[in-house]
Formats: structure tokens, C-alpha cells, sequence
């Protein structure tokens, strides 16, 4: 790696707050994780501690940051990406096909690295974006910092006219295409573009699980489970500024509480409709009747459908790598 080079990225970093890599660190890494020089090493290890999760030993880069910025009418709104290598994982869990939404235990593969949101999207977020805030829990009084809770009571179209809204606001290509001129929301992905998406189901549970066979997103034992979850036990019936709970081994934060996630996926593949039930990942803060707290484990699968919105459900946002 070029001295002059270094010192470009050395200026980058001081734009990023502490745990984070420029981006430019991070594409080059990746690009050369199997022959670095050894400048770029000691660079590397001079800001050791403001990666996340950055192995040295084997250049992974999975649990890197990068901070994204949007803005719009004079106002701007940041948020942070993760990045996801590709891999395998065994997705689905054994115990629970009999009782809930069967997820049986197969091999699955990642085949593209992508980003991932580090948290839920944001009032504050949505709000910039879209124009409007649809979410129930909002209002000085009773929830203060309400611009850092998760937006809610947005369906899956909402979600996929949001991804392709932000695309356009950072100036990148908009996934999300309609069939035809008739049709009046978006119902194609081409996840070849690099602008913001929904993950994929398989996507959501790989970043959630992290290569562990942990229950929960971040932990494996109950008795531990308020240090990362907004849920029933804790939550007081309502949502919570995101971030506020521990994150997994990615720094992913709220994977599991505080409000479902969409994902691209339509729970029957074979409907054509985009207004069938799509899946929804990471259950929310509250429950409904007697629910057991292994509802919470990452593996667990919901759906509704595509033009439903209540105040449980929220969204996640992707990017292909």
C-alpha cells in the first residue's frame, strides 16, 4: 500500500466516528485480504480500536462500519451500514418446525458479501426520506427522544418505496422496478444494483446468528436476553430509541425486539402478487397471548401481507456489495 495512500485514508478516518473504518480502508481490505502489505498491517493496528470485529489474522471484515449520510431540505440524518461477508450457515432450527412457521435446518449460502443497517430505520430517518412519519409511538411527552425510535406501521411497500427513495437521495441506482407501466408500486429487485434494498430472509438470519449457534441474536442464554432485546419482559408495551441494548458480534444492534423487520421474501415463493404475505424477521417488543420468550430466537419466521402496517412492524435496510 502506497505511503500517499495511506495518508488519504489516515485523513478519511477522522471524518468517521471512533469503532470505524473508511471506507476506502475497508474496499481495499477486502479487494487485497490475501496479500497485505505490511504498512498496511501496522496502518491497521495504529487504529486497531476503532474497527469493529476486524480479524487481522485472517482479514475478515465482517462487523465493519462505514457511516452513511443523507440529506434533504437543508437537514441531515446519518446512519451506519455493516458489512456482511459471504459464507454459509446452517438456517432454520429443528425444535420449532412442529409449533411455528417451519424453518427446518438446511445449509445455506451467502454468496455476495452486502451491508446491512446497523440498527432499524428511524424515525428520523423515514421522516427525512419520505416526507411523513406514520408511526404510533411518537410525542414529546411520552417518548422523548421519539426520533430515534424504530418507524413503524409501515407495510412492505412502504419499505421498498423507502429503499428506492434513499437510493435516489445518495445518488445511487434504485433496485426496486415495476413490471409495467399499469402496475403501481415497485415489484422487481435487481439486486445487482448498489442502491438500498430489504435483505434477504436468509441474509437477515446469517447477520443475526454471526457463525454461532446462539439462540439469540447475541447471546444463547435467557437469563442474559434484556441486554439485547426490547421485549416483553422489559419493554413496557412499546417501542425504544434504537442502540440502547447490547449488539451481536457484529455490532448489529436490536436484530431480535423492539419491531419486526421486513425482508424481500414473499412467504409463498410461487404467488406472482407482491400483495401476498411477506416474511418478517426479529419479533417485537411486546407479545401476544401466553407467547414463550423462544419466539425471540433468531431463527423464528413470521409474515404478513405486503400492504399491512401496524405499529409492530418496521424494516431493516440492505445494500449488495
Amino acid at each position: 500500500m502506497r505511503k500517499d495512500t495511506t495518508k488519504k485514508l489516515l485523513m478519511r478516518e477522522d471524518r468517521h466516528s471512533n469503532r470505524m473504518l473508511s471506507i476506502e480502508l475497508v474496499d481495499f481490505l477486502i479487494r487485497k485480504k490475501k496479500r497485505i502489505a505490511y504498512d498496511t498491517i501496522d496502518f491497521i493496528n495504529v487504529f486497531g480500536t476503532k474497527s469493529t470485529h476486524l480479524n487481522i489474522k485472517n482479514t475478515s471484515c465482517s462487523g465493519v462500519k462505514t457511516r452513511e449520510m443523507v440529506s434533504k431540505d437543508n437537514k441531515i440524518v446519518t446512519f451506519n451500514m455493516v458489512y456482511c461477508e459471504e459464507g454459509s450457515f446452517t438456517m432454520g432450527h429443528m425444535d420449532l418446525i412442529s409449533t411455528l412457521k417451519p424453518n427446518p435446518p438446511r445449509l445455506e449460502t451467502i454468496e455476495r458479501p452486502f451491508w446491512l443497517g446497523e440498527t432499524e430505520v428511524t424515525q428520523e430517518l423515514y421522516e427525512l426520506v419520505m416526507g411523513n412519519n406514520p408511526s404510533y409511538f411518537r410525542g414529546l411527552n411520552e417518548f422523548p427522544n421519539e426520533s430515534k425510535h424504530p418507524v413503524e406501521q409501515v407495510s412492505w411497500i412502504d419499505a421498498v418505496l423507502f429503499c428506492n427513495e434513499l437510493s435516489r437521495l445518495q445518488g445511487l441506482q434504485e433496485c426496486y422496478t415495476k413490471v409495467s407501466k399499469r402496475d403501481k408500486y415497485p415489484s422487481l429487485c435487481d439486486f445487482s444494483k448498489n442502491g438500498y434494498r430489504l435483505p434477504y430472509e436468509k441474509e437477515w438470519e446469517y447477520a443475526a446468528k454471526v457463525g454461532t449457534n446462539n439462540r439469540y441474536a447475541g447471546c444463547d442464554d435467557v437469563e442474559c436476553l434484556s441486554e439485547y432485546a426490547w421485549y416483553k419482559d422489559n419493554s413496557n408495551n412499546h417501542t425504544h430509541p434504537v442502540a440502547t441494548k447490547q449488539p451481536n458480534e457484529w455490532g448489529l444492534y436490536d436484530m431480535i425486539g423492539n419491531v419486526f423487520e421486513w425482508c424481500w421474501d414473499k412467504y409463498d415463493p410461487n404467488i406472482t402478487s407482491i400483495y401476498c404475505d411477506h416474511i418478517t424477521r426479529g419479533h417485537y417488543y411486546g407479545a401476544y397471548d401466553d407467547a414463550p420468550i423462544s419466539r425471540l430466537a433468531s431463527d423464528i419466521r413470521k409474515n404478513a401481507g405486503a400492504s399491512f402496517a401496524n405499529k409492530v412492524l418496521g424494516f431493516r435496510i440492505c445494500r449488495t456489495f
